[in-house]
């Protein structure tokens, strides 16, 4: 080979280093980057955060977005800093349901300028420096926030298909349909009602009810109202679902009479057109109730030696709540959030 083809070889192979780029910021780590498109398709680029499930579109001048995330007592941030000014950035704020906040709704009282949306896994805001906040940039990349319905947790989950009404949902690889014969752990049913045709069933599960329940529903969109309770469901349990296209409540009961009867049950009832379906997504088993003694208690008069009570059903939902129970009840309570947004309709 003559020297003079050498010398561009290795010209072309420096000019490629060079041009890809190695770029290293201190303390801070870059997941997500931006690679913006050919400027005559207006130049943006996209960013998608896989761990909260959102994503924004910065302009180009903001290049390689650098990422930092932190977790406080009550929120979990997500800072954006554009590549080269770091004056320029963007905060998301994220409260995840389930933490120990006093109220969701002083959430978005608090942020009620830059509030963004929210869903039955989290609220999202945005902040940034007061001066930059005030900007029009700031508000521009705000409006592009999208919930992106993709969530590292049920990646791998199995899929729930029904093909006559038309939906599916997700479901953890370790749980059951409550049709396998002995069931453990975490369970799922799912039970499908045509409102013009659906028999009565005990504990209010009966058309009368999913009518009026329905009907209080569709009166009262995009607010806390969660219409009528079923099967003795804990009454600060009852609460608005975000499905798209439907109409959505969930509850959770822990029993269904008074004495000798423990469940966990937590469940999504979701009405579209004429249908009602019932999700519901159990545990089966003894785990919670070994895991959390002190909530329960055995009542050999009433229930015999073998079946234990509830000691204070009402403490422990709240613990529940509040993240304070085990490691099993909390996953199985959280799950439910999960599922719930993974569920969509296909017709």
């Amino acid at each position: 080979m003559s020297q003079t083809k050498k010398i561009v070889i290795a010209v072309i192979i420096a000019a490629i280093v060079v041009g890809g780029g190695v770029y290293f910021w201190p303390n801070t780590k870059t997941i997500n980057t931006i690679t913006p498109v050919p400027e005559a398709e207006n130049t943006i680029g996209k960013y998608e955060n896989t761990t909260y499930g959102f994503s924004l579109v910065f302009p180009p001048s903001w290049g390689k977005v650098k990422e930092s995330t932190e977790t406080g007592s009550v929120y979990k941030i997500v800072r954006l800093t554009a590549e080269n000014d770091v004056d320029r950035y963007i905060r998301i704020l994220v409260l995840e349901r389930g933490t120990n906040v006093p109220d969701s709704d002083m959430f978005i009282a608090k942020y009620n300028q830059t509030y963004l949306t929210g869903n039955s896994e989290a609220g999202y805001a945005y902040s940034s420096s007061d001066s930059f906040l005030k900007t029009d940039e700031i508000k521009a990349i705000a409006a592009t926030f999208e919930l992106t319905g993709v969530s590292p947790l049920t990646a791998n989950w199995k899929t729930y298909t029904d093909s006559k009404v038309g939906f599916t949902f997700k479901y953890p690889t370790d749980s059951s349909m409550n049709s396998e014969k002995g069931m453990q752990g975490r369970v799922f049913n799912v039970t499908v009602n045509d409102l013009n045709t659906m028999e009565d069933a005990p504990l209010g599960y009966d058309r009368a009810n999913a009518l009026k329940d329905k009907a209080i529903l569709a009166a009262s969109p995009n607010t806390s109202v969660a219409g009528i309770s079923f099967g003795q469901a804990v009454h600060d349990s009852l609460e608005r679902l975000a499905i798209p296209n439907a109409l959505a409540k969930g509850l959770t009961i822990l029993g269904q009479i008074d004495v000798c009867d423990v469940q966990f049950d937590r469940q999504a009832i979701i009405y579209k057109d004429n249908y009602q379906i019932i999700l519901s997504w159990m545990y089966a088993g003894s785990d919670i109730e070994n895991n959390n003694a002190h909530y329960f208690k055995t009542d050999s008069a009433n229930c015999g030696l073998t079946t234990t009570n509830w000691n204070d059903s009402g403490k422990f939902y709240t613990d529940l709540v509040a993240g304070k129970t085990d490691a099993v009840s909390q996953k199985w309570f959280t799950d439910f959030y999960a599922i719930v947004d993974s569920f969509r309709f296909t017709k």
